[in-house]
This record gives structure tokens, sequence and C-alpha cells, in this order.
């Protein structure tokens, strides 16, 4: 899983990049952060970039994006836990 989040990671920046014509800014960070803990396929990734020719409206949608991923997989795990508290999660 960690080698895929982090290919997914490399690719958001490239797409960023081939799609935005940036190679920095202040959200690449928060967002190569949520990539790496959700699971996020690059087809959503390119699809949340490409909202946007301007950079900024992009990454907000792409923060956002990832972040309710965020939330949803940790309601997700709580609800098994509540469920199955007789199982370990990670």
């Amino acid at each position: 899983m960690a080698l895929k989040a982090t290919v997914l990671a490399q690719l958001a920046s490239k797409l960023v990049a081939l799609y935005l014509k940036i190679n920095e800014h202040v959200l690449f960070d928060p967002i190569e952060k949520l990539v790496l803990e959700v699971s996020a396929t690059p087809a959503e990734v390119t699809q949340q970039l490409m909202a946007s020719k301007d950079a900024d409206i992009a990454f907000k949608g792409l923060l956002e994006f990832l972040e309710t991923k965020k939330i949803k997989k940790e309601e997700d795990t709580k609800s098994r836990k509540q469920r199955l508290p007789y199982l370990k999660y990670r």
C-alpha cells in the first residue's frame, strides 16, 4: 500500500505540472500527505485537477475531495471497531 500511495503522490505531482503548468504550490505538501493516507485512484486525482485551470481552485477541490475520503475512511474504521470490537484494526 505504501508504495502504491507513494507512486500516486508522485503521479499527482506530474499531473499538476502537466495540467496546471506549475511545479510548486502551497497546497502540494498537504495534498501529498492526504494522498499517502487515503485510497485515491489516479483517475480521481486527475478529475479533481481538471475541474479548473486555476491552480488554487483545482488544488482546493482536490484537497477537499481527499479530506472527505479521509473522514469517510475514519468513520468506516470506527464503525467496524464498534461492530466487531474483538478484531484488531490498524
